[in-house]
């Protein structure tokens, strides 16, 4: 299973709109659903197509954790937080995922329904566990810093995120912006 990571959105306002998608190959209800979840969709076809993947019985265990993750940034990007995080639950209970991929997906939604504190102690997780995934979890934490008010260390955060994937357009925006208001 290989993790993909994808970070939309705009820092002022959000963390990621999806973060770590789980690769799910073929032409089955749990690849459209993986389809969904890379695009960006987040409409009730697309989350159906992931219930009717997950109602499957010849489902694998790999393919079923993938798809609960899948359809958790489905919830997220339609902004239904509750849901999202019922499906990453979902999916750390099937101990298939990496613990990195659900704590970014995980601080993404928390991040979005104002638990920032929490949202710091996910990206905690997803740094401690430096997989594909460390950018986008710096990210995170930086958005969850700025939001409690702490601006060095959010902006510490913006930089190990541009050190783990150099020239990342929107680390380097968001450090432009500090460094805006900063007067520099």
């Amino acid at each position: 299973m290989r993790l993909y990571v994808s970070i939309i959105g705009v820092f002022a306002l959000f963390s990621s709109a999806a973060a770590a998608q789980v690769v799910v190959l073929g032409e089955s209800p749990a690849a459209r659903c993986y389809d969904a979840a890379i695009a960006g969709r987040q409409d009730g076809v697309a989350i159906n197509e992931c219930r009717t993947a997950l109602d499957r019985r010849q489902i694998s265990r790999r393919d079923r954790a993938a798809t609960y993750i899948n359809m958790g940034i489905l919830y997220l990007n339609a902004q239904r937080y509750d849901a999202a995080m019922r499906a990453f639950d979902d999916a750390e209970a099937m101990n298939l995922v990496p613990p990195g991929a659900l704590a970014v997906n995980r601080s993404n939604a928390m991040i979005r329904t104002g638990r920032f504190t929490e949202a710091v102690e996910q990206t905690d997780i997803a740094i401690a566990a430096a997989e594909e995934n460390l950018a986008d979890a710096w990210f995170n934490r930086a958005v969850a810093l700025r939001f409690i008010g702490e601006r060095e260390a959010a902006v510490q955060a913006l930089e190990q995120a541009l050190e783990v994937r150099p020239g990342w357009a929107q680390a380097e925006n968001q450090l432009e912006i500090y460094a805006a208001e900063d007067g520099s």
